[in-house]
């Protein structure tokens, strides 16, 4: 089932990083985000892969690592209203981190 325009808006407003945009600015937003529904245990992207977008999590849990020599290190817990993958994308640089969906997890997908 699709998220509706009016309940992305009210999901981006809740969201530090965009405070301060205009409606206008939410709306357009709203209309360009993807969505992606992961299932508990799927990875949403892989530590050097190349970076396609930035997520932010709609309903759901994950978890980043980083590995390093066969030793992995947990990052962090990321939780609803959460987000990630901007710095890669920013930087336009590979991964640097693993993402995992803890739950069934919905992202909203800003490619």
């Amino acid at each position: 089932m699709p998220i509706e325009i009016p309940a992305r808006i009210a999901f981006l407003k809740k969201i530090h990083l965009f405070h301060g945009l205009e409606d206008a600015d939410f709306a357009a937003l709203a209309e360009e985000l993807d969505e992606l529904e992961v299932a508990k245990g799927g990875v949403v992207f892989a530590q050097d892969s190349k970076a396609d977008g930035f997520y932010l999590i709609y309903n759901g849990n994950v978890r980043i690592i980083r590995k390093h020599e066969k030793k992995e290190t947990q990052l962090a817990l990321l939780v609803k209203n959460d987000y990630f993958g901007e710095m890669a994308l920013v930087a336009n640089r590979r991964r640097s981190a693993t993402v995992t969906a803890l739950t069934d997890t919905t992202l909203l997908v800003l490619s």
